[in-house]
Parts: C-alpha cells; sequence; structure tokens
C-alpha cells in the first residue's frame, strides 16, 4: 500500500519466483499503475533478475518500461563480469549503456518501492554500526554510494495488533530513506518523510 501525504493512492503488485534459499536466484516482476495526489499518472513495467552468489543476492538482469506524467523511460540491461550492458530510452533517446560497477552493487529504482528489500539485507545488524553499499539506478545510468544507519527499534500496527520492527535509514546525498523490518532482513515498511511518502507490505498499510 502507498501512502501519500496521509492518503492512500495505490498499490504496487509483485510476483516473486524464486526465494534466497535453495534456489539460484529470484525474479521479481512490476507491473502497476497509479495517480499521486497531485495528479501526475505513474505506471511502470519492471523485471529484476537476482542471483544468489555468495549468499547475496545480485543482479543478473533488468527491463524497465516506465511513464510519469509525459515522460517515458526504458532500460534492458544485462550485469555480468562487473559491469552493466545495454540500453537506456529516456526523452526519446537511445543511450548504449556499457558502465562498470563496483563490486556488491545494489540496483535501485525510483518507479519500484520493493528493491529496497535488497538494500535493506545489505545491513549487517550483528556489525551494527554505520555501513555503506553501492547502488545503482539503471534508469539515471548512476551509481550512488548509500549510507546505512541502524536507528531506534518502533512499534507499529498490523492488522490490529504492535509489534516491534527495526528501523535502518538509508542516506543518499540529501534525501534518506527509513526501512522498517526484522533483523532477519525481511523489509515490511519505507518512509520517505521528504517525499511524505510511505509504502507497507499487506497489513502494514496504517503503520
Amino acid at each position: 500500500t502507498l501512502i501519500w501525504s496521509g492518503s492512500a493512492w495505490g498499490n504496487e503488485p509483485a510476483a516473486s519466483h524464486g526465494t534466497l534459499a535453495g534456489t539460484a536466484g529470484q525474479n521479481d516482476l512490476f507491473d502497476h499503475a497509479y495517480e499521486t495526489a497531485s495528479g501526475v499518472r505513474v505506471s511502470a513495467e519492471a523485471t529484476l533478475v537476482l542471483r544468489v552468489d555468495e549468499e547475496r543476492l545480485r543482479p543478473a538482469s533488468f527491463r524497465l518500461a516506465a511513464r510519469t506524467g509525459d515522460r517515458e523511460t526504458a532500460c534492458d540491461l544485462t550485469f555480468d563480469g562487473g559491469r552493466a550492458r545495454g540500453t537506456l530510452r529516456r526523452g526519446g533517446k537511445e543511450i548504449a549503456v556499457d558502465r562498470k560497477l563496483p563490486d556488491g552493487v545494489v540496483v535501485l529504482d525510483e518507479t519500484v518501492l520493493h528493491y529496497y528489500r535488497t538494500l535493506y539485507r545489505r545491513y549487517d545488524f550483528a556489525g551494527g554500526g554505520a555501513q555503506t553499499a553501492p547502488v545503482y539506478f539503471p534508469s539515471a545510468d548512476t551509481v550512488l554510494e548509500a549510507k546505512l544507519e541502524r536507528g531506534e527499534p518502533v512499534r507499529v500496527r498490523r492488522d490490529g495488533k504492535t509489534e516491534t520492527l527495526e528501523r535502518v535509514t538509508a542516506a543518499f546525498g540529501d534525501l534518506s530513506v527509513d526501512l522498517f523490518g526484522t533483523r532477519e532482513g525481511r523489509l515490511f515498511v519505507l518512509s520517505c518523510p521528504d517525499r511524505m511518502l510511505t509504502a507497507g507490505m499487506p497489513g502494514y498499510g496504517d503503520a
């Protein structure tokens, strides 16, 4: 459930094939459309294929067809040998992509909030303290460093009951996103106060 300025305004349905344990990887499929509180129509179809390597989920390929208002973006990328290769189309122009990526990079996209699950899993609760993770945004062909830091656990309501979730804050420059979940790496709630946006897994819509 997506909540903008305190009001529910859409959902981001997802379908995953494969899980982290006992398989070679995972397919995350997304197809959603909604209208923001300011009346901007957003739609996206995305497929992120992840593979398990040294107990981490690493990107194998990414495809995206998205529209925000009258702005269109499309990506078709593969990840191999530490590089992202393929094409990026935006503003009516097609760009060839061949970029070296840092080891352990996490793929995120501004149109798909579910991808933050992989970033949340990257935080090592046993180690604690401030940590970092490289992040690649395919639709902008940009690499940033996310600064991850554990905050105070919070109590939230799920299906009418109260439970405690861990908090990890991910900062990208002057933008920060709060991620709430379990120490085992399950993400349930994402909050971005700067954009008045909250997203919760089923049952956490009023968290």
